[in-house]
């Protein structure tokens, strides 16, 4: 079988690397295919937008261009919505790694 003969031909640190790489890599695939779902989530409200402000009393023209402009928007405010959720992962693993070497602070 080609399974037992791609496995065979690995040793044991080549293998458990090779697991974890695939781990990894499903690991992002996850993740990608839940960031582009939430995006299309923000599209189409984004895209519903102007409606429901209109809805409201809101004088919000409802043309193509208007749509694009929200759906442009509001992917580029969560895309920066994510960066800043990055950004501030980030600082607070720094922080936390470097509150170990302040004398003083236990």
């Amino acid at each position: 079988m080609v399974f037992e003969s791609v496995i065979g031909s690995f040793n044991t640190a080549q293998l458990l690397l090779m697991v974890a790489v695939f781990a990894a890599f499903l690991y992002v695939i996850n993740r990608a295919v839940k960031t582009l779902i939430s995006m299309a989530i923000v599209a189409v409200a984004s895209a519903a937008f102007p409606f429901v402000a209109g809805m409201f009393g809101f004088a919000l023209p409802t043309d193509l261009n208007a749509i694009i402009f929200f759906v442009a928007l509001g992917i580029g405010l969560y895309l920066l919505y994510i960066v800043a959720k990055l950004v501030y992962g980030v600082l607070g693993i720094a922080g936390k790694i470097g509150g170990l070497f302040l004398p003083g602070k236990k």
